[in-house]
């Protein structure tokens, strides 16, 4: 006798973002954002001392003007992209997206609190560390959005862009409240689902 047997392969649909970025791919969007930071700290610091040399300042005026730029650099950083686009470079490479609570984009008066409680390494001084650490703790504490203090108070939430399979992340929800597929969206598979209508039932 002949034994044959089947492998059943089960499709899941691919559902489109945005999710709620996890906590794994901010801490490092925030590792990119502080070395790119720093980066740029580099020619402005050097402008800086160009100009206390040109204009002869005293050492202590040209040590204000340091200082002045380790924190204006930083916050336009943050601010200006976060205005603009809704992300920093560092997120932006990363797929993830700042946005209000209710979908909407992030008005630059938000983003400006949100960059000074947040921007690299100005967020570090203030409160001797004590903001950083309140910031991890309320992302460690909160799930699925893993907010901060900065967002908390800004009414903002980080969201991932990319495309999940909808097994893999259950317990994940859209931040649109994406609804669940249809049976006739899951056979389609995952190339096809995108471009299917969404049916609500």
């Amino acid at each position: 006798m002949r034994s044959s047997s089947s492998t059943t392969v089960q499709s899941y649909p691919l559902i489109p973002g945005p999710f709620p970025a996890e906590l794994g791919r901010r801490i490092t969007a925030r590792v990119l954002d502080l070395l790119l930071a720093g980066v740029l700290l580099i020619p402005t610091n050097l402008l800086m001392v160009g100009a206390a040399a040109l204009l002869h300042v005293d050492d202590s005026i040209g040590g204000i003007l340091l200082a002045t730029n380790m924190i204006v650099t930083p916050l336009a950083y943050e601010w200006i992209p976060m205005a603009f686009g809704g992300a920093t470079l560092g997120k932006r490479i990363l797929d993830l997206r700042v946005v209000r609570t209710d979908g909407t984009a992030v008005s630059w008066q938000r983003a400006a609190l949100r960059a000074l409680l947040n921007a690299p390494y100005v967020s570090m001084w203030l409160i001797l560390m004590v903001l950083p650490l309140v910031n991890l703790a309320c992302m460690l504490l909160d799930k699925p959005q893993r907010r901060g203090l900065h967002s908390r108070l800004t009414d903002t939430v980080v969201v991932d862009l990319r495309p999940r399979f909808g097994s893999q992340w259950p317990d994940h929800k859209s931040a649109h409240s994406v609804p669940e597929p249809t049976p006739e969206q899951a056979a389609l598979g995952r190339d096809q689902v995108r471009d299917s209508p969404t049916r609500h039932t």
